[in-house]
């Protein structure tokens, strides 16, 4: 399959709201860092978004959406809103459309991203 295909797999087994809620969080990445690529992996249930590496990825859960940042540990979070305990990876969650604030997302992301040069 190709990458878009991947991607159609793993949104098609999603609910509608949690489809729409993951369509909504992937165009607001890819707004705010047009240049990354996207690829997925049907068997995880990831969409993952790359610049010279994994700066991102997104997985639909049953009730909600987690963006994880997979070098989330290095992130500077004044809002404190990155969730997570492990050795890297941070994640912000999405339980409605409401959730997702661009003026908390695009300084992580861009920061993300540069992590990757």
């Amino acid at each position: 399959m190709s990458d878009q295909e991947d991607i159609e797999a793993v949104l098609d087994r999603q609910s509608p709201k949690i489809r729409e809620l993951a369509e909504l969080v992937r165009a607001e990445v890819k707004a705010i860092r047009p240049e990354l690529s996207e690829d997925a992996s049907v068997k995880l249930g990831v969409i993952y978004f790359r610049h010279q590496g994994v700066v991102c990825a997104l997985s639909p859960h049953k009730a909600h959406v987690n963006l994880h940042f997979y070098k989330g540990v290095e992130l500077s979070d004044p809002d404190g809103v990155l969730q997570g305990s492990g050795k890297a990876l941070r994640h912000l969650k999405f339980r409605k459309s409401a959730d997702l604030d661009p003026a908390v997302l695009a300084p992580l992301l861009n920061e993300a991203y540069r992590l990757n040069q």
